[in-house]
């Protein structure tokens, strides 16, 4: 066991030494050889970062979104520190996570006018689109943080400890964060009542 384990810390050690010396030599002499060294690293950071966090089939159209941003960034001198450009990579890829959930809470909270029916009391609909709006305007004023939280668990169905994984927390810290947003949101509803 402890000769795997071992072989795993030599072997990304191994991986992070050569993806900073060719981020070095592409600041020194940028090249397609070295980008193309550095893309062949960033694939794998971009996948570790993204990975349980997003949909399986959306997932790929984020890796590839990141890749290009890595690659674009990179072009045009963006990388300034090449002992650090794994983290720049995964900075970059995190990003993308946040910028997915976001999009992705805009489209779901957009009001959906197939909810209200035709028929029926069009008073009760006036109030329930208020009501909509107000659980809309309520999420997207809650920090990134509840937001993710509020997405994963009640619109994609994740458990806690799930979000808990695709957040980098504790089930514990999860707990806190969505009653916080729950919060947020109950008390934003009644002020707009």
């Amino acid at each position: 066991m402890a000769n795997y384990t071992d072989e795993r810390i030599n072997e990304t050690l191994v991986k992070e030494r050569l993806l900073t010396e060719a981020a070095s030599a592409y600041l020194a002499s940028p090249s397609k050889a070295y980008e193309t060294e550095i893309m062949s690293h960033a694939y794998s950071i971009i996948q570790t970062a993204i990975r349980k966090r997003i949909p399986l089939d959306d997932a790929i159209d984020v890796i590839q979104s990141s890749a290009e941003k890595v690659l674009d960034s990179l072009r045009k001198g963006k990388l300034k520190y090449p002992e650090s450009v794994g983290g720049w990579i995964y900075t970059i890829a995190n990003n993308a996570v946040v910028d997915y959930y976001r999009r992705s809470t805009r489209r779901t909270l957009q009001l959906n006018d197939t909810y209200l029916s035709d028929e029926g009391n069009p008073e009760q609909e006036y109030e329930l689109r208020l009501e909509l709006e107000a659980v809309q305007g309520a999420i997207q004023e809650l920090p990134p943080n509840q937001q993710r939280a509020m997405i994963l668990h009640y619109i994609n169905d994740m458990d806690l400890d799930q979000v808990a994984e695709a957040l980098g927390t504790n089930k514990g810290n999860v707990r806190v964060i969505l009653h916080r947003a729950r919060s947020r949101i109950k008390k934003r509803v009644l002020e707009a009542a």
